[in-house]
């Protein structure tokens, strides 16, 4: 059993056994991190339960008890993590009311109209030559440089 005290000394890379699969891992670079080691259909894995900065030791315990308890009912620890954080997601987007769908819905499509718009290429299908020149019927407002969020 590992006490506070000795997660705090550990500093030697490895890992550091707690018991019930329960070890705390000490990379070499220094951080730890705890980890719930298991195996299922004769295979090793690992699951990772959060820094030793973040999750304290008695934590840590609960978390591996929980792992623990699935195991026992025949499921797979990571696949229980998994399947809750998609459930959390998919009830976080029913939360979003109608006008915040089509708010968000309106903005990316026209990031991606303007982006599309001030191309080359974007431009090259409605330039012909009966039109004239793009600058005499393209809006004032595309035809300026168009600044894009960061990350678009």
């Amino acid at each position: 059993m590992l006490s506070h005290l000795r997660v705090s000394r550990a500093t030697k890379p490895g890992y550091y056994g707690d018991g019930g699969g329960l070890w705390v891992q000490v990379s070499p670079s220094g951080s730890q991190s705890w980890v719930f080691r298991f195996s299922i259909a004769k295979k090793q894995r690992e699951m990772g339960l959060g820094a030793v900065r973040t999750v304290s030791l008695d934590e840590a315990r609960a978390k591996a008890r929980e792992c623990r308890q699935a195991l026992l009912k025949g499921r797979d620890p990571l696949e229980v993590r998994k399947a809750t954080r998609m459930a959390e997601a998919l009830q976080r987007a029913r939360m979003m009311t109608f006008g915040q769908c089509a708010a968000a819905n309106f903005l990316t499509c026209a990031i991606l109209h303007q982006k599309r718009l001030t191309t080359r290429q974007g431009l090259r299908p409605y330039s012909r030559r009966s039109m004239g020149r793009p600058t005499r019927w393209v809006p004032q407002h595309l035809r300026a440089p168009v600044k894009l969020p960061r990350g678009t």
